[in-house]
This record gives C-alpha cells, sequence and structure tokens, in this order.
C-alpha cells in the first residue's frame, strides 16, 4: 500500500512539472511488493456452540447478543450498533411472510434486506425480554448500549471497549485463535457457501 501510494505521488509530481520521470515505474510487475492476504477466519459450528454455552465474567450480555446476532445477519459492527427496531419488518417472499431486517448498510450505503433465521430471531426475543426485565424505556436502538447516539458519541472509544469484552469473552470460552467481531460476519458468509448460497 505504502509503495503503490508513492507511486501516485511521483506521478503527479511528473505531471505538474517537478521531476522529469516516475522512478516508480521503473519497477516491472513482478518486482513490485504484493500484499499478503490473510485467510479470512470464522467460527465453525462447534465453535459457535462454546461461546454460545459459555458462563462468562465482565464480558458485556448485550454485546455478546450483538456478536451472535451478526454470526446469524452478516451484519457488519457498524450495522449491528445502528439497526433500530422500526428496521425489523414483516415482508411477503414467494407469498409467505417473512421477518426481515431492512437497513441501508454504513460502509456501501447500499440498502439491504436480510431474512431473520430462526436463530436470529430468537435473539431479538431474548434482548425483548431483557429490555422488559430491566426496565428499559422501548430503546431506538435494538444493541442501545452500543449504539453511536447521543450518550455514546466516540466510535474509537466504544469500537476499543467492545474488542477488550470479545476478547475477555473468547480467553474465558479457551478459543485458541485471536477473535475479532468481524469474525462473525465471515462466520455467516461461510455457513451460506457451505450450505449452497451463490
Amino acid at each position: 500500500q505504502y509503495f503503490a501510494f508513492m507511486g501516485t505521488i511521483l506521478r503527479e509530481a511528473m505531471c505538474l512539472g517537478y521531476i522529469a520521470g516516475n522512478p516508480h515505474s521503473l519497477f516491472g510487475r513482478h518486482e513490485r511488493p504484493k500484499l499478503k492476504r490473510v485467510k479470512a477466519d470464522h467460527l465453525t459450528a462447534e465453535e459457535l456452540d462454546d461461546f454460545i454455552n459459555c458462563e462468562t465474567k465482565n464480558v458485556d450480555e448485550q454485546l455478546k447478543l450483538m456478536f451472535l446476532f451478526s454470526c446469524f445477519t452478516g451484519l457488519r459492527w457498524s450495522d449491528c450498533q445502528r439497526v433500530q427496531w422500526s428496521n425489523i419488518r414483516t415482508i411477503k417472499i414467494n407469498g409467505e411472510p417473512q421477518k426481515v431486517i431492512m437497513l441501508t448498510q454504513q460502509k456501501t450505503q447500499d440498502q439491504v434486506v436480510v431474512p431473520l433465521t430462526p436463530s436470529a430471531a430468537s435473539l431479538l426475543d431474548r434482548r425483548k425480554k431483557e429490555i422488559m426485565e430491566e426496565f428499559e424505556d422501548k430503546p431506538k436502538y435494538i444493541f442501545s448500549r452500543w449504539s453511536i447516539d447521543k450518550e455514546n458519541p466516540d466510535k474509537t472509544a466504544l469500537r476499543g471497549l467492545m474488542s477488550v469484552h470479545i476478547r475477555r469473552w473468547g480467553q474465558q470460552v479457551g478459543f485458541p485463535r485471536r477473535i475479532k467481531f468481524h469474525m462473525a460476519r465471515h462466520t455467516y458468509a461461510t455457513w451460506l457457501i457451505q450450505h449452497g448460497v451463490d
């Protein structure tokens, strides 16, 4: 990435007449550094069961639900933060009523319609039960404690705190690899491919 960035600067400098030629172009394609792609990691069904069944200490329960929700919907961290109860709709798919999430993605600004699996729907039911038990005032956001709003304006601090809780959860599970929130999205995508979804 640095190499490509330098090439862009030198090309611009040449176009503006600051330098006579672009030394970056002296490197052939095979000589340029290549970005090493890390294989996307995901949770197996057994590993996910370990996370679900682990009794934890000092790990936020709402964040755990949020991570599992991402495993069952494929929503990014930024979209899980922004998903509201009003995004849950019932529409007809092939003539049958189906609960879905209708959301404009934060990263791409694309509108997506994600069918809710029974597992994702049961997590929403658990969240509703929590709201009732904790006497929360009808929150706008499903995962209100982790949402970006007037009470939680600092995205960086919230992401850092999330990472601490996720790592702590992984340690208590005895998970041998580094756990990140984005692994939930990879888990969803991998399971779709394994079940023949294009």
